[in-house]
């Protein structure tokens, strides 16, 4: 066991380097049913020092054992994220024929089928075949790629991350802007306008 985490740390970590789910590892690791406090507990828990060191050697371990690193998994989700039907249809509004095409086109095809038509004409036997294929989700690739870029933080994300401290401090800082109680959101009401009259 790693000495610079504790048991439910250890238990927390393994199962997000298992799932990639925090709020999850979380509730299993310390037996928390509340997702949406164990979603802020496990934030804080992924800024702990000793908690990234692990993960990152974790991660250097496993690049090192199978050769797949964060670069290369980034650079399979760009060609599905980044492909465009058009690349696979030719100037005669046909499929382009998939077993000829580019490693990187061949990455964003999920799947692929085929159908043969045999039908006479006249004395003739014609063979038609009619191609019927499918991308992989480009929204989902997508959307990998910007949160392991950080283009997408919501707020929510953002107050989850902060530690008790920084919360009070925000509080503090939001009741320093508030208007007070007296104070008119309007200029052109007078000062007995904004008090209540005592009926």
């Amino acid at each position: 066991m790693d000495s610079s985490l504790n048991p439910k740390q250890l238990a927390f970590v393994n199962e997000y380097l298992l799932t990639g789910n925090a709020a999850e590892a979380y509730m299993k690791a310390y037996q928390v049913d509340n997702e949406s406090v164990a979603r802020a507990a496990a934030s804080r828990l992924l800024t702990n020092t000793n908690v990234q060191d692990y993960i990152r050697k974790h991660q250097k371990q496993m690049e090192k054992k199978t050769g797949i690193t964060v670069e290369k998994v980034i650079a399979e989700l760009a060609k599905i994220g980044f492909s465009n039907i058009q690349d696979y249809i030719t100037d005669e509004n046909q499929v382009e024929d998939l077993s000829k095409i580019r490693r990187r086109k061949a990455a964003a095809v999920s799947s692929v089928k085929t159908k043969k038509r045999i039908f006479r004409k006249g004395d003739e036997e014609i063979e038609t075949v009619e191609t019927e294929f499918r991308l992989y989700d480009k929204i989902s690739a997508l959307e990998k790629i910007g949160k392991h870029l950080g283009a997408f933080v919501s707020i929510k994300d953002l107050v989850d991350n902060l530690t008790d401290q920084q919360m009070n401090d925000l509080a503090n800082e939001l009741e320093k802007r508030m208007p007070s109680d007296t104070q008119s959101s309007d200029p052109h009401l007078s000062e007995e306008d904004n008090f209540p009259l005592n009926n």
